[in-house]
C-alpha cells in the first residue's frame, strides 16, 4: 500500500471524526457565562503540548497558527486536525461535582511550495458557553419563610473559519503574515426564578447571534546566533488581533406557564425582537521570543495581552484585561535516525499563567496550567505525527463562596507532512 495514501486515509478519518464533535458544547464552566464566554486560543496539537506558546516560534513540519509568519517556513503541504476530551471538578467550599465533556479543537490547511510564500485556510472555535447554576435561597418576612431559587443557563459558542497568507523576505530573516476571520456563532442564555414548589415556573430566554469579519497580522523576525553557535536561532514575533465590527442580533422571549384542567399549555412573549447592535471587540496584543537549534530542540515564551473593560453587551458584571504568560519547549533526540524509533519522538512541555478579564465578588478568576505532550512519527521516512497533549489546569477560588474548576485535558491531533498539490516534473 502507498505510504501517502494510508497515513492521508488516517488523516481523513479523523477528520470526519473531529468535525461531528464541531457543534457540541465543549465547556462546562459557570464562567463562560460572562462576555463572549470561554475564549479559545488559536492552538493546533503540538502548540497544545508546549503551554499555547507560538507567537515567537516557527516549525518546518508543524503549524503554527498562533502567528500567521510563520506558515511560510513549512517544508511543504502540511494539515493538522484535532480534537480533545476533558473532566474537570468543580468545588465550592461544602461541594464537589465532576463533569466531562470532548469536542473539535481545529483544523488548519496550508499549501506551500518552493517559493517562500504560502497560503493557510482553518476553522476552529472562537469561544464556548456551557453552563447550569442553581442557587437555593429564603425570604423572611414575619413569621413566614418562603423558600425559593433562580436558575441560569447558557449554550453555543463562536466559530472561527480564517484565510491566511504568509512570505519571507530580507533573506528569509524577516516574515510577515496575515489571516483575515470570520467570525459567527449563537449563544442562548435562560433564566428563571420561582418558589420551590413551583413545577412549571415563567422562564426567560435570550438568542444572540454575532458575525463579523476580524485580522490576526503577524510579524517575525530571526537570524543566527553566529558569536556563539551558528546553529542556534533566535527569533521574536509579534502579533495583533483586531475584530473592528461585529454584529449581534438579539430576541429576548418569555415563557409563562397556564394549567387548564388536566392540561396545560406554555404561552411566548416576545420581549425583544431582532434587535441588533454593532460591537468593537477589544484589540489583542502579543509578544513572543524563542530559542532554537534546527531539528533539535526549541523553547519560547509568550506575554497576550487584551483589555475588555470597555465591553458591556449583555453584561452585568464589569470585565477588565486579559493577560497570559506563557513558557514551552520541544525536544527530538534525533529527527533523522530512521532506525530508532524513540530518538524521532518530539517532547514537548510547558505551562502558563492567565489572569482572566473576570472579576466576581472582587476577585479575579485566574488560571495557571501545566502541559506535557508527545509527537510521535507517523513513520520510519516521512515527518507526519500523531500528537498526544496533556493538560492539568485550575481557575478560580473556593474564597467568597466561589467555584474552584480543576480540570484535565487530553488532546489527540494529526500533523500530516507531505509534498501534495506539487505539479509534476515527469510523466
Amino acid at each position: 500500500m502507498n505510504k501517502r495514501w494510508s497515513v492521508s486515509g488516517l488523516l481523513g478519518l479523523w477528520i470526519l471524526f473531529c468535525t461531528t464533535l464541531f457543534a457540541q458544547t465543549t465547556t462546562n464552566s459557570p464562567y463562560s457565562g460572562f462576555g463572549l464566554g470561554d475564549l479559545n486560543r488559536p492552538l493546533l496539537s503540538r502548540n497544545s503540548a508546549m503551554g499555547g506558546v507560538g507567537v515567537g516560534i516557527s516549525d518546518k513540519f508543524a503549524i503554527n497558527r498562533m502567528n500567521p509568519a510563520s506558515y511560510s517556513d513549512l517544508w511543504r503541504f502540511t494539515a493538522d486536525v484535532s480534537a480533545f476530551y476533558q473532566s474537570v471538578m468543580l468545588q465550592t467550599s461544602t461541594d464537589k461535582n465532576r463533569l466531562e465533556t470532548g469536542g473539535f479543537q481545529g483544523i488548519s490547511l496550508v499549501f506551500k511550495k518552493s517559493k517562500p510564500f504560502a497560503v493557510a485556510l482553518g476553522m476552529q472555535p472562537y469561544s464556548t458557553v456551557g453552563y447550569e447554576t442553581i442557587q437555593f435561597r429564603q425570604l423572611i418576612s414575619g413569621v413566614d419563610t418562603l423558600d425559593y431559587y433562580s436558575r441560569r443557563t447558557g449554550t453555543g459558542g463562536l466559530n472561527d473559519v480564517y484565510l491566511g497568507v504568509s512570505g519571507r523576505l530580507f533573506k528569509k530573516r524577516l516574515g510577515l503574515g496575515l489571516n483575515a476571520q470570520y467570525i459567527f456563532g449563537k449563544v442562548e442564555s435562560g433564566w428563571e426564578t420561582a418558589l420551590s414548589t413551583d413545577l412549571a415556573p415563567p422562564r426567560t430566554f435570550a438568542e444572540r447571534r454575532f458575525n463579523g469579519f476580524g485580522l490576526q497580522l503577524g510579524i517575525q523576525y530571526g537570524d543566527t546566533l553566529r558569536s556563539i553557535d551558528s546553529s542556534l536561532v533566535w527569533r521574536a514575533g509579534l502579533t495583533v488581533d483586531l475584530v473592528p465590527a461585529m454584529n449581534a442580533r438579539s430576541n429576548v422571549i418569555a415563557e409563562t406557564y397556564y394549567p387548564f384542567g388536566e392540561t396545560a399549555i406554555y404561552l411566548r412573549d416576545t420581549l425583544q425582537s431582532n434587535r441588533d447592535t454593532a460591537l468593537t471587540l477589544p484589540v489583542q496584543y502579543g509578544l513572543g521570543v524563542s530559542l532554537g537549534k534546527l531539528d533539535k530542540f526549541t523553547v519560547g515564551i509568550d506575554f497576550v495581552t487584551q483589555d475588555w473593560s470597555s465591553y458591556r453587551y449583555f453584561q452585568t458584571e464589569p470585565l477588565g484585561r486579559n493577560t497570559r504568560i506563557t513558557v514551552g519547549g520541544e525536544w527530538i533526540p534525533d529527527i533523522t535516525s530512521y532506525k530508532k524509533f524513540f530518538s524521532r519522538i518530539a517532547y514537548r512541555i510547558g505551562g502558563y499563567y492567565d489572569q482572566s478579564y473576570i472579576t466576581v465578588r472582587g476577585t479575579n478568576i485566574n488560571t495557571i496550567g501545566l502541559t506535557a505532550g508527545l509527537g510521535i512519527p507517523l513513520g520510519p521516512t516521512n515527518f507526519s505525527r500523531f500528537n498526544i497533549g496533556f493538560e492539568w489546569n485550575q481557575r478560580g477560588t473556593t474564597n467568597n463562596n466561589l467555584i474552584q474548576e480543576t480540570g484535565y485535558r487530553l488532546i489527540l491531533g494529526i500533523s500530516f507532512v507531505e509534498p501534495w498539490f506539487n505539479p509534476r516534473k515527469y510523466d
